[in-house]
């Protein structure tokens, strides 16, 4: 008897453990459906047993409605060339939709990203993943040891990559708090050209360049602060202050003065063997760096070439919206050189996080690292390339990695 309830006990306990219930396809017979199915499961693992149970229960009874709520709005949302052109195909379409949301859990906005729709594309939605799924990369880390604020810490990031001799952006100034980090100079500026950022931010935050002028720094807003200003104005939160850089010529010409980042994404095996899994370039169509919404740009892993430009709904560009300049087949200078010192980061100084996506700058005399991101966006990377995660590295690393440190 005490056994039997035993029994029941560990079922309740791993039953609970499941965070998204409607994942009623799952596969292990794929290292994707594997993947897919232990990050249900790591959804709502770090809960108490009652909290899990209860979410659950709310989660059952809530996603099938939330979910044909999100169906509806994505429907009217969706693309013009695959938006639905009467009402019974908005009921098929719909259906199509809300029925993956349950079968595959995909969430309908990545189904019109991803372009679903397509009955030929429908296969692949269980090798896709999704926004949903992402813990399970910080699980992965802390797994294997990693600390997140070496990377999620911008001068922490440049300090580790100066110890390992990789070329990064100078830290010229670091405010912590309301007084500037005592392990760097007394900061006054006199460069001509500054950006600040966000000590602990992502995506952007907090980005500001000022120019020197006659009557102080200027930022892109028109605010203008003397040196000292300047300098009392970043007291009042936590930044990174470096010097500009610069556009190697051939992306000087198609950036219109913003600097183009490259986001390479790489995994490392158990073995140590560190692997690209996916790679995109970003172009800013202003000086508001970061703010707008990015063009995404698919390179050849093997040339460096652009294949093609899409914006961030997915709308295809094949020029510069302000210089007029084609972004497709531009080759990108030192890719390869790109390619190995983010390789060899991963490898020297950050090892103990299974995957990590570069920003990259390619200066004119060559690359430099910007930072790394423990969460670099799968969604954009999967629709630039058009490539399910699932079709890529990412699958047998990530795989590798769960046998050998268990998450659930």
């Amino acid at each position: 008897m005490r056994k039997a309830r035993l029994v029941k006990a560990a079922r309740a306990f791993g039953l609970s453990k499941r965070g998204f219930p409607f994942m009623v396809l799952r596969s292990s017979r794929t290292p994707m459906g594997r993947i897919r199915s232990v990050a249900r499961s790591e959804y709502f693992a770090h809960r108490p047993l009652l909290q899990r149970w209860a979410l659950r229960a709310l989660m059952t009874l809530a996603w099938p409605i939330g979910a044909l709520l999100e169906t509806r709005r994505n429907l009217r949302q969706a693309p013009a060339d695959i938006r639905p052109s009467s009402p019974w195909e908005s009921v098929r379409q719909g259906w199509q939709m809300w029925r993956l949301a349950m079968l595959h859990n995909v969430p309908p906005v990545e189904f019109n990203s991803y372009r679903l729709a397509d009955k030929s594309r429908q296969h692949l939605a269980g090798d896709y993943f999704y926004w949903c799924e992402a813990n399970l990369l910080r699980t992965l880390n802390t797994r294997r040891g990693a600390s997140h604020s070496d990377v999620q810490d911008k001068a922490r990031f440049a300090d580790i990559c100066q110890r390992h001799t990789l070329p990064c952006i100078p830290t010229l100034a670091v405010f912590r708090e309301g007084r500037q980090d005592p392990s760097h100079t007394p900061f006054l500026p006199d460069q001509a050209r500054l950006w600040v950022k966000d000590l602990h931010g992502s995506q952007g935050s907090g980005a500001q360049q000022w120019l020197r002028e006659a009557t102080g720094y200027r930022d892109i807003n028109g605010q203008t602060l003397q040196p000292t200003a300047l300098v009392e104005h970043w007291r009042q939160r936590d930044c990174i202050v470096q010097p500009w850089l610069h556009n190697h010529p051939t992306l000087a010409e198609l950036s219109h003065g913003p600097l183009v980042t490259l986001r390479i994404v790489t995994g490392i095996t158990l073995a140590g063997e560190v692997q690209v899994v996916a790679k995109l370039m970003m172009l800013f169509t202003d000086e508001h760096h970061g703010r707008r919404r990015p063009i995404l740009c698919a390179i050849n892993a093997e040339t460096g070439k652009v294949t093609r430009s899409l914006t961030a709904k997915g709308d295809v560009v094949t020029h510069h919206p302000l210089t007029g300049k084609a972004i497709t087949d531009l080759t990108i200078p030192h890719w390869q050189a790109c390619v190995e010192l983010v390789q060899r980061a991963h490898r020297q100084a950050f090892e103990r996080f299974v995957f990590l996506g570069w920003d990259v700058a390619v200066t004119p005399d060559g690359p430099v690292l910007i930072e790394t991101n423990a969460g670099w966006g799968c969604l954009f990377h999967q629709l630039i390339d058009d490539t399910a995660l699932g079709d890529t590295p990412f699958a047998t690393i990530a795989l590798e990695h769960l046998e050998a440190y268990p998450c659930a």
